[in-house]
């Protein structure tokens, strides 16, 4: 059943992980700059904007976000897609993050998720000042959860 449910939620969410698609597949499309972009652009269908950061302690992250109308309902939605796609494979965790100490975006929502692969990061970022509402999906390989 949870086999059957990967597939499902694997298939619907993401068009060129082809149906049958496992966990194995799924790191392997969130490995590179190039992967995560075209994952991101098929779960969204939205153009992705990619880049690279410098953890602390030296990991390099790769980052991609999707934009869409400040607030919308669509970017809750592609976050909750995200977020479903994401569960299946790896250990969700919502971390303590800043809370109310954020005060570049008027809201932020982050999840991480946990495998032996990496870390991998998924934030909603409300941006006022843009007019627009951010999607960030990141992935940090070879960077085990604490």
């Amino acid at each position: 059943m949870l086999r059957s449910n990967l597939t499902l939620a694997l298939s619907l969410l993401a068009p060129h992980i082809a149906l049958g698609a496992s966990c194995t597949e799924l790191i392997d499309h969130l490995s590179t700059s190039q992967t995560l972009k075209g994952f991101l652009e098929q779960a969204t269908t939205q153009a992705a904007s990619c880049g690279t950061s410098l953890q602390t302690g030296g990991a390099r992250s790769t980052y991609c976000y999707v934009s869409y109308a400040y607030r919308s309902a669509q970017a809750n939605n592609a976050l909750a897609h995200l977020d479903t796609t994401l569960s299946t494979c790896f250990e969700r965790r919502i971390p303590s993050g800043a809370g109310e100490i954020v005060n570049h975006p008027d809201s932020f929502n982050q999840i991480e998720y946990c495998d032996a692969s990496g870390t991998y990061s998924l934030s909603l970022k409300d941006k006022a000042g843009l007019g627009e509402t951010l999607i960030f999906l990141t992935s940090t390989p070879n960077q085990h959860c604490p």
